[in-house]
């Protein structure tokens, strides 16, 4: 998904994103990796309902990313 991302293939990188969650739904990577390319896509809103569920999972969130997507 990564790779996806630096080429500018966010859709893609967003459904691999998807799998990764399918596969392992408690970890909280997959969600904070997937609200940078809703970022990028210009959706603050899925951007910062994903990085909520990031934290929620235990995932450590820069807190100035998430305060950010909160404007």
């Amino acid at each position: 998904a990564k790779i996806y991302v630096r080429l500018g293939k966010t859709d893609a990188a967003i459904a691999d994103y998807q799998r990764a969650m399918q596969i392992s739904p408690e970890q909280g990577e997959p969600y904070y990796s997937r609200s940078k390319c809703y970022v990028l896509k210009g959706n603050k809103a899925l951007a910062l309902k994903d990085v909520e569920k990031a934290a929620s999972l235990g995932y450590p969130v820069d807190q100035a990313y998430y305060q950010q997507l909160k404007q």
